[in-house]
């Protein structure tokens, strides 16, 4: 039987894979954001720091979709990311304040071009 933390690391893999194979680039957005997310439906968490030099409140992502979106209007190409978001007013038997997120986008496809592309491949379980 393989553990929990090996399947979690092979599928990380197999979409890192699926993703390369596309010819998608793997970023990396920051993490703390000068503002709260301005979605309604969607609670940032703020956090202090630099407390000795002046206190100042950041927020932790909640998606690193604008920070992807600045990227690609900076000509970034097709992009993909994997990483941890943050939401307030989450915690639940099946909602966490921490998850792991993908965010991908490719340019000059419609939803029927990325269902037809993602649909029937091994990194979402289907052969």
């Amino acid at each position: 039987m393989v553990s929990p933390l090996k399947a979690k690391a092979e599928l990380i893999k197999k979409i890192r894979q699926f993703f390369d194979e596309q010819g998608l680039l793997e970023v990396q957005t920051t993490q703390l954001l000068n503002y709260p997310t301005t979605d309604v439906y969607i609670d940032s968490i703020a956090v202090q720091i630099n407390k000795d030099i002046g206190l100042k409140v950041k927020y932790l992502h909640t998606s690193p979709e604008l920070e992807m979106k600045k990227m690609l209007a900076n000509g970034s190409g097709d992009i993909y990311q994997m990483c941890q978001v943050f939401r307030d007013n989450e915690q639940g038997i099946q909602n966490f304040n921490e998850f792991t997120m993908l965010e991908y986008y490719r340019l000059g496809f419609d939803i029927h071009k990325l269902m037809d592309k993602v649909g029937g491949q091994a990194v979402l379980g289907s052969h």
